[in-house]
């Protein structure tokens, strides 16, 4: 029940157009479009031979085998979704050496496919333990996955301003904002299931992309320069320093120490209540989020040669401990990385 078999089909059209016009006397230029994408998923369960046998008078009394030569039995889900992601570009010429670019568009990610798995571990029983109905079996057991996730969707924005004083300076600014749906959150999913010819719905824990929305904002500054005016060996030196802060509200609960809410379902009647969690330990942000980012790059290059020396920073991030969607809570530290690289021709 372990395995994960998923395939994922993904099926998209989109179409675009560019523009070119002025307002007034700024000449404006950029792109428009749509883009409609159509995802299947499929995802297979394994498990053991399933046997029931009902005992009048006592009830349902079901187990699972070992596959031996019989070999594993699957459980198929199949879930599809289609959405449609605007996009709008949009760039104006202020002068001939600076440039505001604007972009708003709608945007799609999906959880990683191990997180669609469809593997049940179905709850044997005795006879000293029999169940009064087949939904027993099922009500409450332990999920690897849920085929029926939903997709993280988001809106954004992003404002940029470009300058170039000179043919051997730029010096760049940008704004985004970024409203999303992502984080999970455990619920109760009804699902059916087939014991040994019988179809059987049940209760299941798992989880489900969450509705409350999160944001990121952020700016990003870049200068770039080239000394390229100086005389002789000093012509050929060169930088340019970037940095990025970013920022979100977002947060990502600890499965067991965290802040929320947990799902145990009853078994008998299918029922299920939500517990709160203990919310002692704080909630971590994005997963790989740095406040602080930075990369300094100082070359020097002629018909030659090219020596680059890259200095790359961030700061410490939330990196997530295990694949599962709800895990524990762990932090990677800042870090700094010099690379040198020497090239000859």
């Amino acid at each position: 029940s372990g395995t994960n078999d998923v395939t994922e089909d993904t099926l998209a059209f989109y179409v675009q157009a560019d523009f070119d016009a002025e307002i007034g006397s700024i000449p404006v230029r950029g792109n428009f479009g749509v883009r409609v994408v159509d995802t299947d998923i499929t995802s297979v369960g394994y498990r053991g031979p399933i046997t029931v046998e009902e005992i009048d008078g006592v009830g349902f009394v079901v187990s699972e085998a070992d596959p031996g030569d019989a070999g594993f039995e699957t459980d198929t889900a199949k879930n599809d979704y289609q959405e449609v992601l605007p996009s709008l570009t949009v760039i104006f010429d202020l002068d001939e050496d600076l440039i505001l670019r604007s972009g708003i568009f709608r945007g799609m990610s999906r959880p990683d496919p191990n997180a669609f798995g469809n593997g049940r571990a179905i709850q044997d029983n005795d006879v000293t333990n029999a169940y009064s109905s087949l939904s027993e079996a099922v009500n409450g057991i332990s999920a690897t996955g849920n085929p029926y996730l939903e997709p993280i969707l988001s809106d954004n924005i992003d404002l940029g301003l470009e300058w170039y004083p000179n043919a051997d300076t730029m010096i760049a600014g940008l704004l985004y904002w970024k409203d999303f749906n992502g984080g999970f959150e455990t619920v109760a999913q009804l699902e059916t299931f087939d014991l040994d010819g019988n179809q059987v719905e049940g209760i299941v824990e798992t989880t489900q992309i969450r509705d409350r929305t999160s944001t990121i904002t952020g700016i990003e500054v870049t200068l770039a320069h080239s000394f390229s005016y100086l005389p002789g060996f000093w012509s050929g030196f060169g930088g340019k320093i970037s940095y990025n802060y970013s920022d979100s509200d977002f947060e990502f609960e600890d499965q067991h120490g965290g802040d929320g809410i947990g799902i145990t379902v009853d078994q008998e009647t299918g029922e299920s209540t939500e517990i709160p969690l203990i919310g002692i330990l704080q909630p971590a942000n994005l997963t790989g989020l740095s406040k602080h980012v930075s990369s300094t790059q100082l070359y020097w290059s002629n018909d030659k040669w090219n020596v680059q020396a890259i200095y790359n920073t961030r700061s410490g991030y939330y990196q997530q401990f295990t694949r599962d969607v709800q895990g524990r809570i762990r932090y990677t530290e800042g870090w700094e990385r010099l690379d040198m690289r020497v090239s000859y021709r």
